[in-house]
């Protein structure tokens, strides 16, 4: 049912089968992430966001993406802190076929979404006490 690769992903699911054993509550996101890489969308990003990243030490963009479209669709948490715990989870890294040494931290991501929001305008951390006091000197909210 699994066969080992030599890239990036230890493990890529061939088949859809029933099974009585149970290898994780999150089965549906291994159809995400394979869907996510079938359809080509990764590359794309890499290609539009690629210049983001400043130095080869860290993970490929696509994989940042690939990790925080998985993080959205799971929907278990809204925090970027949760990002810690599925580093340490092997059922998580395994559904979303990802090489546990290529989970990353909660940190990574928000310093690229830092990057990513920087020219909107956006914060990534929206309960920063900046945040706070600017919202609370403004009378009203602009779209």
């Amino acid at each position: 049912m699994m066969r080992e690769r030599q890239d990036s992903r230890k493990a890529i699911i061939d088949e859809v089968a029933r099974t009585s054993e149970t290898l994780t509550g999150r089965g549906g996101l291994a159809l995400v992430s394979r869907y996510l890489r079938g359809i080509e969308l990764l590359p794309e990003l890499e290609r539009v966001f690629g210049s983001l990243r400043r130095s080869r030490k860290g993970q490929p963009i696509r994989t940042l993406f690939h990790q925080l479209i998985c993080f959205f669709v799971d929907g278990t948490s809204r925090h970027l802190v949760r990002f810690d715990e599925l580093r340490e989870d092997a059922g998580y890294a395994g559904a979303i076929e990802t090489a546990r040494e290529q989970m990353v931290s909660s940190h990574s991501h928000r310093a690229w979404l830092g990057e990513v929001l920087a020219p909107f305008g956006g914060p990534v951390d929206t309960a920063s006490p900046s945040w706070r006091s600017a919202l609370a000197a403004s009378s009203t909210l602009e779209p």
